[in-house]
């Protein structure tokens, strides 16, 4: 269990959908106060890795990735309050997640920088 003082940072350099999964369904047991997102987006799709390397990219639909988020949420019995999505084009997503209860939001309104993003 970790101390109230201290705070635990699950990084994955190329992330599946599914490390993005288990870390989601964590977020209760780890007490997870903020989601940090980091990726490429356009509008229709966010993009994870299909392997362990990150060569491959698969795309997922903004929808899934909000209603794994929602339930997480303070405004849902979770413990999330904020989620940064770092990546292009992640308004819609954003708006959604506020308008389901999410506390605070930072996201992308149009294209960005790579250099700049990270």
């Amino acid at each position: 269990m970790l101390q109230p003082h201290f705070f635990h940072f699950d990084a994955h350099a190329h992330p599946r959908f599914t490390d993005f999964q288990d870390s989601l369904m964590r977020c209760a047991a780890r007490n997870t106060r903020v989601v940090h997102l980091a990726g490429h987006a356009d509008q229709q799709d966010f993009c994870f890795a299909k392997d362990e390397h990150g060569f491959v990219t698969e795309p997922i639909e903004p929808e899934d990735i909000t209603d794994l988020i929602v339930p997480q949420s303070t405004a849902h019995g979770g413990t999330v309050e904020c989620v940064v999505l770092n990546a292009c084009s992640t308004e819609d997503m954003g708006r959604r997640l506020r308008a389901e209860g999410v506390k605070h939001v930072v996201c992308w309104r149009g294209g960005g920088d790579d250099e700049a993003a990270v």
